[in-house]
């Protein structure tokens, strides 16, 4: 349950499948069974995942989640906000990676789901040296330090050279 509940929410949910297994998990618990698993989780480090989960479990899929529970998850302002920007890259026409700047919601949510100075270093390397910028531009191990200076100019060409066509009308040049 853990190990899901973080992978959907680094992901932001946005394939309804993985929502739904989770949905499936909650459905089968028996009385308090929910919100054992939520303490463990939270025991794990992935608290904010695991509420986000049940909450969006709740809203979209109608799972039965008792309501001191929700009640208590509900309370929680980063929680709130994590379930909304799930909602947003869950209910997109298209997936995060073919919208503009759609990774850019989901990658800011990584920072709210643990507040732990560690985690927040852990995320800063991850958003600061990503993989697809070292295929993009290989350098060499003195220059490997350029990196997280290149991050901005790096993603913003990648969003250029993605973006569609705008489509053609009107008079031809």
């Amino acid at each position: 349950f853990a190990y899901l509940c973080a992978h959907g929410a680094i992901h932001c949910w946005f394939r309804l499948k993985w929502l739904a297994d989770i949905g499936a998990l909650l459905a089968r618990q028996p009385e308090g069974g929910v919100e054992r698993l939520y303490l463990v989780a939270d025991a794990r480090g992935v608290g904010r995942c695991a509420a986000q989960a049940i909450l969006l479990c709740r809203q979209l899929l109608g799972t039965a989640i008792p309501d001191q529970l929700i009640t208590t998850l509900s309370r929680n302002s980063v929680v709130r906000r994590l379930e909304a920007i799930a909602m947003k890259a869950m209910t997109a026409e298209t997936e995060p990676t073919e919208q503009a700047f759609g990774t850019f919601w989901a990658n800011l949510s990584h920072f709210l789901l643990d507040l732990s100075w560690r985690y927040w270093l852990a995320e800063l390397k991850v958003q600061l040296i990503s993989p697809v910028d070292i295929l993009t531009l290989p350098l060499t191990d003195k220059l490997q330090l350029l990196y997280p200076a290149l991050r901005m100019p790096l993603w913003l060409y990648r969003q250029s050279i993605h973006r569609p066509p705008a489509a053609s009308g009107g008079l031809a040049s």
